[in-house]
C-alpha cells in the first residue's frame, strides 16, 4: 500500500512539474506561478530545474509589467495614471498570492529567489494622481455642461464616479456628482391633446397618462406629466387622440333543450347459470340474481346569452425636441377594448346540461357603460404609450 501511495505522489509531482514547464514555455507565467505555488508547496523532492523555471517565470512576468509601467510613465500622459495603477495592482496581487508558499527549495537545496516590487506605495501614489486628474477634468466638463452640453455633464459624472476607485468622498466630489447628474439628465414632458370628434370624460387624460413613472424613468431620463421645479424640459411626447368609436351593445340569446341519459338506480334480474351435469349427462342449472343499472332520460330548458361591446381608439405619439423645434418621430397607436361575456340560465335537471354549458357561469354581467369602455381604452392607450417610451432613444 505504501509503495502504491509513493508511486501516486511521484506521478502527481511529475505531472505537475511537466504542466508547469509547458506553461512557462508558452509564456503563461502567471498561470504557471499560481499553479506551482499551490501544487508544490510543502511537497518534497522538487526538482531544481522546475524551481528555477518558476523563478524565471516570476522574473519575466514582473519585468514585463515593470517595463510596461516605465513606458507609460515616460509618455507623461495623465490618462495613463489608471493603467499604471492597474499594472501595480496586478504585480501586488501576484506577489501576495505566492508569498505564503515561500520559500521554494528544490531537493538539491536550491532556494528560488523572488525579487518583490514595492507595489502598494506606488498604487497609492498613482491612485492619488489619477483621482486629482479625473477631478480636474470633471471640473472642465462641468463648466461645459453649464451651457447646456448634457454629454459633457455625463462625462463629468463618470470622471467623478471613477475617483471612488482610489479615494472615497474626494473633496466636494459628491456634490459635484449631483450637479452633473442634474445637468446631464434628459427630461421629457408628457402631454395629451384631444382631436377626436367626441367629447371625452374629464379624467380620460389622467388615465391615459397614468404611467408607472418609477419603472419608466432611468438614471439619465426622467418623465413628467407637467412642469416641475426650475429645470426646463428637453423633449415633449404628445399623445394626440384622433378617434374613439364605441360599438352598440350586441346580445345573442339561444334558447334550446338539452337532454342526457343518466343512471337511475338499479334492478335485480334472474340469470340462469350452468353448474354441471347429472349422472345421465343432463346439464344442471342454477338461478341467481344479478344487479343491473337502470337509466333514464333527463331534460333541461336552457337560455344561453352572449354579450359583446367594443371600443376602438386611434391616436399618435409625437416626439418633439423642445430645444430645436424638430419633430423626431410620430408613432401611430391603435387599441381595441373588448367586452365579451356569456352566461346561462336553465329550468330542469342540471345533469342534462352538455359539457360546454356545465362550465358556463349562471350570472351574465351587465354591459359596461360607454364611460367604462372609454376608461378601458384609456388604460390600453397608456400601456401602448409606455411600450413606445421604453424603446425610444432620445
Amino acid at each position: 500500500m505504501r509503495k502504491i501511495y509513493a508511486v501516486l505522489i511521484i506521478a502527481f509531482l511529475f505531472s505537475s512539474c511537466k504542466n508547469i514547464q509547458k506553461m512557462v514555455d508558452r509564456g503563461e507565467y502567471d498561470k504557471a506561478i499560481f499553479y506551482a505555488a499551490e501544487k508544490l508547496h510543502g511537497k518534497k523532492r522538487k526538482k531544481t530545474k522546475h524551481v528555477k523555471a518558476l523563478e524565471e517565470a516570476f522574473y519575466r512576468v514582473n519585468q514585463r509589467d515593470i517595463d510596461r509601467i516605465s513606458y507609460l510613465i515616460a509618455q507623461e500622459n495623465p490618462e495613463n495614471y489608471d493603467r499604471i495603477y492597474d499594472a501595480y495592482a496586478v504585480i501586488l496581487n501576484r506577489q501576495e498570492k505566492i508569498s505564503p508558499f515561500l520559500p521554494l527549495v528544490s531537493k538539491d537545496g536550491y532556494m528560488a529567489q523572488f525579487e518583490f516590487v514595492e507595489a502598494a506605495s506606488s498604487m497609492i501614489k498613482y491612485g492619488d494622481l489619477a483621482t486629482a486628474y479625473h477631478y480636474d477634468r470633471a471640473l472642465v466638463s462641468l463648466a461645459e455642461a453649464e451651457s447646456g452640453d448634457k454629454l459633457a455633464a455625463r462625462r463629468a459624472f463618470d470622471r467623478l464616479q471613477h475617483t471612488d476607485k482610489y479615494t472615497r468622498h474626494y473633496k466636494d466630489k459628491d456634490a459635484l456628482m449631483k450637479r452633473a447628474h442634474d445637468l446631464g439628465k434628459t427630461r421629457v414632458l408628457l402631454q395629451m391633446t384631444n382631436e377626436a370628434p367626441v367629447i371625452m370624460p374629464e379624467n380620460f387624460e389622467q388615465h391615459a397618462l397614468a404611467m408607472n413613472y418609477a419603472k419608466l424613468n432611468s438614471f439619465w431620463i426622467e418623465y413628467f406629466s407637467g412642469h416641475i421645479g426650475d429645470w426646463p424640459m428637453d423633449y415633449r411626447a404628445t399623445l394626440s387622440l384622433e378617434d374613439l368609436h364605441i360599438s352598440p351593445e350586441s346580445e345573442v340569446v339561444d334558447r334550446h333543450r338539452d337532454e342526457a341519459r343518466v343512471e337511475d338506480g338499479f334492478k335485480w334480474i334472474e340469470k340462469k347459470k350452468e353448474v354441471g351435469q347429472d349422472s345421465l349427462g343432463n346439464t344442471l342449472y342454477t338461478i341467481e340474481k344479478v344487479k343491473k343499472k337502470k337509466f333514464k332520460k333527463v331534460y333541461a330548458d336552457v337560455i344561453h346569452i352572449e354579450r359583446h361591446k367594443q371600443a376602438k381608439a386611434l391616436a399618435s405619439l409625437t416626439y418633439l425636441d423642445l430645444r430645436t423645434g424638430e419633430v423626431l418621430d410620430v408613432e401611430p397607436i391603435r387599441v381595441t377594448a373588448n367586452f365579451e361575456e356569456e352566461g346561462l340560465d336553465f329550468w330542469g335537471d342540471s345533469r342534462a346540461l352538455c359539457g360546454k354549458h356545465i362550465r358556463t357561469k349562471r350570472i351574465v354581467e351587465d354591459f359596461p357603460s360607454d364611460y367604462e369602455m372609454t376608461m378601458i381604452a384609456a388604460r390600453h392607450i397608456k400601456n401602448s404609450v409606455e411600450r413606445h417610451l421604453h424603446t425610444f432613444v432620445f
